[in-house]
């Protein structure tokens, strides 16, 4: 979280010190030395008296909060009269299950429908279990003005992940390098998919969340299938230059309101 002091001074806070380290280091990179204070703090009770700040802004942090309404009436008590609340959080059940156009044949109706599926039990586990709600982005409107909060807007990012040859720009350039390394995670999985830690962790917060045994054996079927066919062909794919993909839009938004002046 990050919040805005009159005088322009930038307060930052997390409950992570390793965070807080890593952002004081390279803060200078971005604001004037001596600028910037980086405070550990729970955001759901900050070290602040009320009105402090003249904004207040959050960034993918909603939706990891068991309870988001209480960690943005938390951003607002901290906001000044007549300052602004700013959240950027997504909607990743778009995220998960939007399509797209690549180089691999399209999925089979049956195929996205078995992803949409698994999709929604894990995401509905991470509600159970107390682990926020990865489709809260367009709910945070509600939220604000619930709260108090005017002038509530709401804006969703319009960039999209282009890749294609000749693979030139700096972006693409970093998704390349990201791709690398998912099949390179991807090769050292191999046999072992599903046995990852992280893969047994989807498999946890998917059960929590309502699935079923026999739509997860579907499910990982065809995630080892993909593992272990798409990945070579998609290094090859690589290194003839012949790679593309235009993702569907990212669900990301970004909503900000104004405490009210009185």
């Amino acid at each position: 979280m990050a919040v805005l002091r009159p005088g322009r001074l930038l307060h930052r806070s997390d409950i992570s010190a390793p965070l807080l380290v890593e952002g004081s280091e390279k803060s200078t990179d971005w604001i004037p030395a001596g600028r910037a204070a980086f405070v550990r703090a729970d955001a759901g009770s900050l070290p602040f008296d009320d009105g402090t700040f003249d904004w207040t802004v959050c960034q993918t942090l909603l939706m990891h909060m068991e309870h988001p309404e209480h960690i943005l009436a938390e951003m607002i008590r901290v906001t000044r009269p007549g300052g602004v609340v700013s959240c950027n959080e997504p909607d990743n059940k778009v995220s998960m299950t939007a399509g797209g156009y690549d180089s691999f044949p399209e999925p089979t109706i049956e195929e996205d429908l078995l992803c949409l599926r698994v999709a929604r039990h894990w995401i509905e586990g991470r509600r159970r279990l107390g682990l926020g709600d990865w489709t809260i982005g367009p709910k945070v409107p509600v939220m604000m003005q619930r709260l108090g909060l005017e002038d509530v807007d709401i804006r969703v990012d319009d960039m999209v992940g282009l890749l294609q040859p000749p693979y030139d720009t700096p972006g693409m350039q970093f998704r390349m390098k990201q791709i690398r390394e998912s099949i390179r995670q991807g090769r050292k999985l191999g046999d072992d998919w599903g046995r990852d830690p992280a893969q047994r962790e989807f498999r946890r917060l998917f059960f929590a969340g309502g699935g079923t045994e026999h739509i997860w054996r579907k499910y990982f079927g065809l995630r080892r299938r993909q593992c272990l066919e798409r990945i070579p062909e998609l290094a090859g794919q690589l290194r003839r230059r012949t790679y593309f993909c235009c993702p569907a839009a990212c669900s990301f938004f970004s909503i900000r309101g104004r405490k009210p002046a009185g």
